[in-house]
């Protein structure tokens, strides 16, 4: 009774057709991992609370850190008649995944953020098109320190092309298999996730959900199944 009851609190959430989802009491619960076994195939749920590793940078402060944004995104915007730059990057721990598992699937989904207005509600397509890009980060980063200036390294050659939002509240779905797989067998090679604008004009935006925003339903979550 209680998964099915948080299931269906999930899809209302997702469901939200307000400019503005009613504004949440505030939530700082930690990290929700769950492990179901059947058939000796093991699925795994991570989605982290506060204690969760993601950040935004932006040139606007390119020697700045901004560790506890409720917010994670990519976006090209003005800031006083300046073009502004922001990319989100995003790791999970793997931890608990036995040594040894076979990755079968994994899936990242990241939930739109409509309960701020930062220029726009949600995904934004003022000037076109807000395609995206989720490339793997290939150089270890520090969610307390990383900055603009500082940015991490990732693989050009292997990334993951991502749709425009078809809503601005639209949630996002993204097999991440055999990345998750590399980054638990060789963990000091392979960081997590950077998501970028593909075309850096003003003014488009995909804006989800961090490990610190208030709603713990609509944080990024990475659902993975193996087998030992």
């Amino acid at each position: 009774m209680k998964i099915t009851l948080y299931l269906f609190f999930i899809a209302s959430i997702v469901s939200c057709g307000k400019a503005i989802c009613p504004e949440p009491k505030k939530n700082t619960d930690t990290t929700a991992i769950i492990t179901t076994n059947i058939s000796n195939r093991y699925t795994t749920i991570l989605q982290p609370g506060i204690e969760g590793k993601d950040v935004v940078i932006n040139t606007n402060g390119p020697t700045l850190n901004y560790p506890s944004r409720t917010f994670l995104h990519a976006r090209a915007w003005t800031n006083n008649g300046v073009i502004l730059l922001e990319k989100g990057i995003i790791q999970f721990d793997y931890s608990s995944i036995p040594a040894g598992a076979v990755i079968n699937k994994a899936t990242l989904t990241l939930f739109a953020d409509t309960t701020i207005d930062i220029g726009a509600v949600g995904h934004s397509q003022f000037s076109g098109s807000n395609d995206w890009v989720l490339k793997r980060v290939t150089q270890a980063w520090d969610e307390y320190t990383v900055t603009w200036n500082t940015e991490p390294a990732t693989d050009l050659n292997n990334v993951i092309q991502c749709a425009a939002s078809n809503l601005f509240s639209q949630a996002y779905e993204i097999e991440v298999t055999s990345w998750v797989a590399d980054e638990i067998a060789h963990p000091t090679s392979y960081y997590g996730f950077l998501m970028q604008i593909n075309n850096e004009t003003p003014y488009r935006a995909i804006t989800f959900c961090s490990s610190d925003h208030t709603y713990p339903p609509l944080r990024p979550k990475m659902v993975i199944e193996y087998t030992k």
